[in-house]
Parts: structure tokens; C-alpha cells; sequence
């Protein structure tokens, strides 16, 4: 009887400390992106979404975006905007690819240009202007 009492608890300490290390491994998603209607994160908001990596739709209010600001956004957080409402890569696309927590207002002044700093390594493909055009988000997360 007590073997089997010691068994049980030790599968359910087990149990526990798994559980734990699943709480600690797992980033909280409460980082924020924020869609401006103008450049710089400027003037009126046009949509805003958490970090969680699960959204792929249409941008509303449509063609109105110019930049964002990032706000604590999760490493690993891929945010995806273009000028297609379905999102396909056919026409302007910009993609930008956490690579460690955002602090707080991080812009993206505009997305017409690439580039990269500490934060975030942003890419841009022109055809014919994506700010003031961007009616698709796709928000994914993704291993370096």
C-alpha cells in the first residue's frame, strides 16, 4: 500500500513540474500592434491587434494604414502586411520578424522601406506603394 502511495505521488509531482515548465516556457502574449493612418505613427489609429500568433484577415477600416508601432511584442512574432485583401504576395508586401521583445511605441514609420535593428528586421517588396494601401494582416510566429 505504501509503494503505491509513493508511486502516486510521485507521477502527480511529475505531472506538476511538467505543468510548471509549461507555464514558464510559454510567452504571455500581451504585446500590441497598432495601425496608423499616417506615417510615423501619426494621427488616427486604424486598427489594433494583440501579438498572439493566430490572425490572418482583412485589414478594417480598408486602405488606410501608412505605419504601426509595436508595444512589447513577443520575440519570434511574425507580422505580415500587404495590399491584397486575401494577402498574397503578388503585389506590395512587407514583413516584419521580431527578434526580441519590442519596448514599448516601437515604430514602423513607414512600409515602403527594409531594414533592420535589434528589435525587428523588416522587409519590403514594392511594386506600386503599400502605405495608405494595406488591406491584409497575417500575424504568425516562426524560429530564427
Amino acid at each position: 500500500m505504501l509503494r503505491r502511495s509513493i508511486k502516486i505521488a510521485v507521477s502527480c509531482l511529475a505531472l506538476l513540474i511538467f505543468t510548471l515548465s509549461l507555464a514558464i516556457s510559454t510567452p504571455a502574449y500581451a504585446g500590441t500592434i497598432t495601425l496608423y493612418e499616417g506615417n510615423g505613427g501619426q494621427q488616427d489609429v486604424v486598427n489594433s491587434y494583440n501579438d498572439r500568433p493566430d490572425y490572418d484577415g482583412q485589414v478594417k477600416p480598408n486602405d488606410e494604414a501608412r505605419s504601426l508601432k509595436l508595444s512589447e511584442v513577443q520575440p519570434f512574432t511574425i507580422i505580415t502586411v500587404a495590399d491584397s485583401p486575401e494577402g498574397g504576395s503578388k503585389d506590395d508586401i512587407t514583413t516584419i520578424k521580431v527578434k526580441q521583445k519590442t519596448p514599448r511605441d516601437l515604430v514602423v514609420g513607414t512600409f515602403e522601406n527594409s531594414f533592420e535593428n535589434e528589435y525587428v528586421k523588416v522587409e519590403h517588396s514594392h511594386n506600386n506603394g503599400l502605405d495608405g494601401k494595406v488591406s491584409h494582416i497575417k500575424i504568425t510566429g516562426f524560429d530564427f
